[in-house]
């Protein structure tokens, strides 16, 4: 294990001369409140921490995230009072982290909902950079805790942070989140994924750089600019493919998959495609497979040049290639035909949507913020993500998406149309308040309803926001005079 004195030392030495100072002095003040604080593996709380601010570090976004990373837990309130440690923008970055996680803690979160809220929260994607850093570490340590802690570890790693990080490109997080997500929340499933192909990846992982040299050489004969990259597919992306496959009555069998270990080749333009397409085909062995998605796209918009063959380094297993041009990898990434919207769709031929789009806004000021050459103190990454939706929850945790005004009676039809209907008041953050109130994201609300009564309000058309609100509101009143109407009949 690796001492206190060496973790310390590894996160000094990973930001600037010029921030040293501040950060021996906040190190100093989690040595004083977290070295006896044990976790539940039995760990110093202050070597997950130390830890969890040195990845923070490494993303190399700013300073004043590496502070928030290192003492976001609790503290006493007379250890806020060092204003060099505690800055403004410390603080306000401490206080939104506690708001915001307070709800990715809770037990019926929705998980598809819940990334929208930690993104859209004050316009600073740093809160969710700070929390990833330390379930980083948490993913890395998960074995040491108690097993059924260990499950419900596991679970929100896979269904609340690996997408989260994968939406943020921190693709070493993304990987350590799955791979240890699933091999605890899914333990039978992933050793029969690991059964399979454990041996067989460790050997594809040692062919890529290979491989890639061979296929650079080729795009150097045909005098073409390329960038190439290859990944080895993990146990988490093999299983869920296995499971759609299935669901479409598809072999299911690992060794079916062409995609174990694919490559990625990206040009300037759609000539330079067809070009690199037919070098490979050459390369290739005689029974290589040709898709053309740029002629022929797929449904949701996807374009690319795929080739699927054996090569000389390695004969015995097919690889995919996929041949795109810049614009083309930005749209099937961030654009229409995201690849995003490919793996959370049921079904391998999602429609087309623009639902990611704001995906491409994101890795763009994350690129921007990575390229300065010095590390700012505050880099403070505004992005106004998903600014028409609010993120309110129930009191039993479950979380509703409404739009951007939605007040209380919209938050009540949303939860249930007889809840709607039934509706008395509001009770907001545990105060009571009239239906008519607007809502903020955050707000943690519940409907007092009135048993007897079954329609709803005319009044209510006034104050509420949503369509689909107005609409069952119209439908309610509409049945009222219905059964008014039978009734004097």
């Amino acid at each position: 294990m690796v001492h206190k004195e060496d973790l310390r030392r590894e996160l000094l030495r990973s930001v600037p001369a010029m921030f040293r100072v501040r950060l021996k002095k906040a190190i100093e003040i989690a040595e004083k409140y977290y070295t006896q604080e044990l976790r539940l593996s039995g760990e110093s709380l202050l070597h997950h921490l130390l830890r969890s601010a040195k990845y923070y570090a490494d993303l190399r976004i700013d300073f004043n995230g590496v502070i928030a990373t290192l003492l976001h837990h609790p503290l006493p309130e007379h250890a806020y009072q060092d204003q060099v440690v505690f800055t403004e923008d410390v603080r306000r970055l401490l206080k939104n982290i506690d708001i915001v996680f307070a709800h990715a803690r809770k037990e019926s979160v929705d998980t598809k909902v819940i990334y929208k809220y930690i993104l859209s929260f004050q316009d600073d994607i740093r809160i969710a950079l700070v929390k990833l850093s330390e379930k980083f570490d948490n993913a890395r340590t998960i074995d040491l805790l108690p097993m059924e802690k260990r499950v419900d570890v596991a679970r929100r790693l896979l269904q609340i942070y690996a997408p989260l990080a994968e939406y943020l490109n921190l693709s070493e997080a993304h990987r350590e989140f799955q791979l240890h997500g699933f091999r605890v929340y899914h333990p039978e499933e992933y050793e029969s994924v690991a059964l399979y192909v454990h041996d067989q990846q460790k050997m594809l992982i040692s062919k890529i750089g290979e491989i890639r040299k061979a296929f650079e050489d080729i795009v150097e004969i045909v005098d073409v600019d390329a960038q190439i990259w290859g990944r080895v597919k993990s146990y988490y992306s093999i299983w869920r493919k296995q499971f759609k496959r299935s669901k479409e009555g598809k072999s299911s069998e690992i060794k079916s998959f062409n995609d174990l270990l694919a490559f990625t080749v990206m040009v300037d333009s759609v000539a330079q495609c067809y070009i690199i397409a037919s070098a490979l085909r050459e390369y290739a062995d005689s029974n290589s497979i040709f898709e053309d998605y740029i002629h022929t796209p797929k449904p949701n918009g996807f374009q690319e040049l795929q080739v699927i063959g054996k090569f000389p380094e390695l004969p015995g297993m097919n690889i995919e290639i996929q041949i795109l041009t810049k614009e083309m990898y930005w749209q099937n990434t961030y654009g229409p035909a995201s690849h995003f919207g490919y793996k959370l769709a049921n079904t391998r031929l999602p429609k087309q949507t623009t639902e990611y789009k704001w995906l491409e806004l994101v890795h763009q000021e994350i690129e921007r913020v990575n390229k300065k050459e010095l590390l700012a103190e505050a880099s403070e990454l505004k992005l106004q993500l998903f600014q028409d939706r609010i993120y309110v929850f129930t009191p039993k945790h479950r979380i509703i998406e409404l739009t951007h005004g939605s007040t209380a009676i919209d938050f009540a039809y949303q939860v249930h149309t007889k809840i709607g209907h039934s509706s008395e008041f509001a009770i907001i953050n545990g105060k009571s308040q009239p239906l008519s109130t607007q809502l903020n994201s955050g707000d943690v609300v519940e409907i007092v309803t009135d048993s007897k009564k079954k329609y709803p309000t005319e009044e209510w058309l006034e104050f509420s926001k949503s369509k689909s609100t107005r609409a069952k509101i119209k439908l309610g009143l509409r049945k009222k005079v219905l059964e008014n109407n039978a009734n004097v009949s």
